[in-house]
């Protein structure tokens, strides 16, 4: 039986009130690949072939028959499915009545709970890709991790030991850049600062003109527009300041590393690399750029949906998201992979 004051009794202050609830903003992760990953639709079948011909009709001398015959040479890749989600949230009527003071907050709650799926999405889009991207020689792998987002769920393994790298062309100058650190800045010296833009400088020009040696399935082929450099933020920001404020060269043509690479290439900025599949070949090395023609990365929707269901007992709404993709990188396309040093 709950307490009374009893009649007369001074009550000595109030009691505490929250006057207002804010609902921040469920902020939903920009993806840097978004601008540049060719996406269709297409929910029938399991895989896809990416093709292309792997040079021009040949050219020789008559020979005298009535009917043409030549051919060409054509090659190609296969990829199935490799990316899926299945996100599921719940929103209770009183979980949001009893939690705010007006019907403006109850909005503002039901809609910024309803992002975080949004949310879980773009962050493991990004981080897929990202590993797609590092995947630019074949190797193994070794990821452990659980089933379920949060790390509560089963412990589970996945170690593929065939990965076949995309890169064309792999390059390991003596350069040391050391991987991206959380509260630290990075640095590299001038010397190989410029060294790095100079490499890439160089492919970009090779990659003007049509080549089989610039792609790993040995098409003629050649970027018809700038390439795309994929480089770590905090790289970038190293050979900046070692550039445009250490180098002291005479006559460089540009203040920043930047500004440099812009000439002859469109930047994609991520965080930080994965690491390189396991081979021996490069035990001491890591990714530090990817230069690669723009229509390289390719992403098929098999299905992306959102059901919800109406719960009359406990008075909810659970909404259900789903979708699997096939995410690829066409062998095919002109790409160049950089691998330096951490120290």
């Amino acid at each position: 039986m709950g307490n009374t004051i009893p009649p007369g009794t001074l009550i000595n202050g109030l009691m505490p009130k929250i006057s207002r609830v804010f609902i921040e903003e469920t902020r939903i992760f920009g993806d840097p690949f978004g601008t540049l990953v060719k996406k269709v639709d297409d929910p029938y079948g399991v895989g896809i072939e990416i093709a292309g011909f792997a040079s021009g009709a040949v050219n020789k001398k008559r020979d005298g028959s009535c009917i043409p015959k030549g051919t060409v040479a054509l090659a190609g890749q296969v990829n199935y499915t490799n990316w899926a989600y299945n996100i599921e949230v719940m929103i209770y009527d009183r979980e949001i009545n009893k939690g705010i003071l007006t019907a403006e907050d109850a909005g503002k709650y039901a809609s910024e709970k309803l992002k975080t799926p949004l949310k879980t999405n773009a962050q493991d889009h990004y981080r897929s890709w990202l590993q797609l991207v590092s995947d630019v020689v074949d190797g193994t792998r070794n990821i452990a991790s659980t089933d379920r987002s949060d790390g509560a769920g089963n412990v589970v393994a996945y170690a593929p030991t065939g990965i076949v790298g995309y890169a064309g062309m792999i390059g390991q100058p003596d350069i040391v850049l050391a991987a991206p650190v959380a509260g630290s800045l990075s640095s590299i010296t001038d010397l190989d600062a410029l060294e790095y833009v100079q490499i890439l400088e160089g492919i970009a020009s090779d990659f003007v003109y049509e080549s089989t040696a610039n792609n790993k399935l040995g098409i003629e082929n050649f970027c018809a527009g700038k390439p795309v450099l994929i480089a770590e933020t905090k790289s970038l920001n190293a050979i900046d300041v070692a550039l445009s404020m250490n180098a002291g060269y005479k006559g460089f043509p540009t203040v920043s590393g930047r500004e440099y690479i812009k000439r002859f290439a469109d930047i994609v900025e991520v965080d930080c690399f994965p690491a390189i599949p396991t081979n021996a070949l490069y035990a001491d090395k890591r990714l530090g750029a990817v230069l690669i023609d723009r229509d390289a990365m390719r992403e098929v929707i098999k299905y992306a949906d959102v059901e919800s269901h109406r719960c009359t007992n406990e008075r909810a709404t659970g909404y259900s998201y789903q979708g699997e993709s096939i995410m690829a990188i066409w062998r095919g396309a002109p790409s160049y992979a950089m691998l330096v040093k951490s120290a």
